[in-house]
C-alpha cells in the first residue's frame, strides 16, 4: 500500500498502513505517512520531511480505505511542497 510520485523537484513516498484495533481480522481503518525529499538531493529541512496522519488529523482518525489514505497523503504532501516553495520565494 504505497505510492511514489514526483512533484516538481520533490519526490514523495506515501505509505498507507492497515490498523486492526478490535482483532487481527477486523480492519479499523488506515493511517498514512509521507516522506518528501528533493530529487537533486539538495538540502531540505532535515534533508527529509516526514509526516503522519496522526500528526495532522484528530486523534484516532482512520481513513476508510487504502485509496482514501493514499489520496490524503498525496494532498498533504502537495500542501507541504507548496509551503516549502513559498518559504523559498518560489510561489
Amino acid at each position: 500500500m504505497h505510492r511514489d510520485l514526483t512533484i516538481g523537484e520533490y519526490a514523495v513516498a506515501i505509505t498507507a498502513e492497515r490498523k486492526c484495533l478490535v482483532s487481527p481480522n477486523v480492519v479499523t481503518g488506515y493511517t498514512v505517512r509521507f516522506a518528501i525529499r528533493r530529487v537533486d538531493d539538495k538540502a531540505l529541512t532535515g534533508n527529509l520531511f516526514v509526516e503522519t496522519s496522526e500528526e495532522i488529523a484528530p486523534q484516532n482518525h482512520y481513513f476508510a480505505s487504502v485509496k482514501a489514505a493514499l489520496d490524503a497523503g498525496e494532498q498533504m504532501g502537495r500542501m507541504r511542497i507548496t509551503d516549502f516553495d513559498a518559504a523559498r520565494g518560489l510561489s
